[in-house]
């Protein structure tokens, strides 16, 4: 009788007892994550602190502090647009007319920036 030693299974052998060991592990790893998940649940401790009230009666919103919110910021926004508006118009060309129009002697001004701005056109 003769010993064969250079016996060397097929690979196909060899693919299967892989795929059934990493079946198994596979398996034990869900397995170690299903226990792992119970015993979380079985630890967690629940305790009421305090009994809730139910109100008397309804509440609402402060409609007057909204009201007052609302008006405060419309004009803000009101003045603002009207800044943007104004500063950008070209209607007011020099001191002249805006005090013409306000009836009122202009105190100073604020000067264009040459750079910025198209030139002040002057009509007298």
């Amino acid at each position: 009788m003769q010993i064969v030693l250079d016996f060397v299974p097929p690979k196909a052998a060899v693919a299967q007892v892989n795929y059934d060991t990493q079946i198994q592990q596979y398996q034990q790893l869900l397995q170690s994550r299903a226990d792992a998940v119970l015993q979380s649940r079985t630890r967690v401790a629940t305790e009421i602190v305090q009994r809730a009230v139910l109100p008397e009666q309804a509440t609402a919103a402060p409609r007057m502090l909204l009201t007052v919110a609302g008006g405060v910021v419309g004009a803000l926004l009101g003045l603002l647009a009207t800044v943007v508006v104004a500063r950008f118009s070209q209607k007011l060309i020099d001191d002249q007319q805006t005090s013409t129009l306000l009836g009122h002697d202009v105190v100073g001004s604020i000067g264009r920036t040459p750079a910025c701005w198209p030139p002040v056109r002057r009509t007298s």
